[in-house]
């Protein structure tokens, strides 16, 4: 019985407020169609490839072939962390004319998404305003990263190699749904609606 006199209450309350919450999921709709509406971003992604060198006389499964898959393996742990460097982001930004700074190393943290795909392969995706922007930064970063990789192993195991699968990246159009934003946006303004309307109710009380 107390239940029902307090589900009663609530829906005597929403009852109330419902131009409130009305106005509300409007406004909510209305936002979801401009966030819709915005410029999409484009996302320029392509892989790359690590691998050693081995005498073309050796067999695969002979000691020389399993240590160069094995060296290829764990350089691709090194590769991916490499990718994700400071340095490297700031001989990209000098690439890219930008000045080296906080603010921009923190744009190319947020564009620059970098992931290990295989065993020997890595993913590197950059995100852009437009389709330009997007594949610019992703070549050269691109080129940065191979001449880095080769600069270190020159004083190591030279070897080992970084290759593009690919030497374009593939560019797409960001994802939006109409749909899926102003529902989005009708459910989070009739929450907050729901929020203030209960606030507005505590202190009442």
């Amino acid at each position: 019985m107390k239940r029902s006199m307090e589900l009663k209450e609530i829906f005597k309350k929403i009852n109330r407020y419902r131009i409130t919450l009305i106005l509300f999921a409007v406004l909510g709709l209305v936002a979801g169609v401009i966030f819709y509406v915005l410029p999409t971003n484009y996302y320029s992604s392509g892989s790359f490839f690590v691998k050693r060198k081995i005498d073309p006389s050796n067999d695969f499964f002979a000691y020389e072939g399993y240590y160069a898959q094995q060296s290829a393996l764990s350089y691709t742990n090194s590769l991916t962390a490499l990718a994700e460097s400071p340095d490297v982001k700031k001989e990209l930004l000098e690439n890219m004319g930008e000045e080296v700074n906080n603010q921009n190393i923190r744009k190319i943290n947020n564009a620059v998404k970098v992931k290990k795909t295989g065993p020997q392969m890595i993913l590197i995706t950059v995100k852009g305003k437009d389709y330009e922007i997007s594949r610019d930064i992703w070549k050269k970063l691109a080129n940065t990263l191979v001449q880095k990789s080769t600069e270190i192993n020159k004083n190591g195991d030279e070897n080992l190699s970084v290759s593009l699968v690919s030497q374009e990246p593939l560019v797409k159009e960001g994802y939006k749904n109409i749909y899926i934003f102003t529902l989005a946006g009708i459910l989070l303004a009739t929450s907050l609606g729901i929020l203030v309307i209960s606030v507005k109710e505590y202190f009442r009380n």
